[in-house]
C-alpha cells in the first residue's frame, strides 16, 4: 500500500480511494496544464481530487521484492 499526501492551494478534497504511484505523473501534467505523454499507463487524480469522480482505476497492483528475500510477495486491491 502506498500513501499519497498532498496539499496544493484551492482546497482539494481528501479521500481514501485506490491510488497507484504510476497516478501521479499524470496528475502533475494536469495541474500544470501540460498534455501528458501518451505512453503513460497512469491516470490523472484531478478529478478525484476535486470531488467529479468517486474512482480513477478498479484495482492497485503491488509487488514486494526484498534482496535475497524467499519468496515474492503481490497483491490486487479491489472495492471488494
Amino acid at each position: 500500500m502506498c500513501i499519497l499526501i498532498l496539499r496544493l492551494p484551492g482546497g482539494l478534497n481528501a479521500g481514501l480511494a485506490r491510488v497507484s504511484h504510476l497516478d501521479f505523473y499524470p496528475t502533475v501534467c494536469d495541474l500544470l496544464k501540460l498534455e501528458a505523454p501518451e505512453w503513460l499507463q497512469g491516470n490523472s487524480l484531478l478529478p478525484l481530487m476535486l470531488g467529479e469522480v468517486d474512482s480513477v482505476r478498479d484495482a492497485v497492483f503491488s509487488e514486494v521484492t526484498f534482496h535475497a528475500a524467499f519468496e515474492l510477495k503481490r497483491s490486487v486491491r479491489t472495492q471488494d
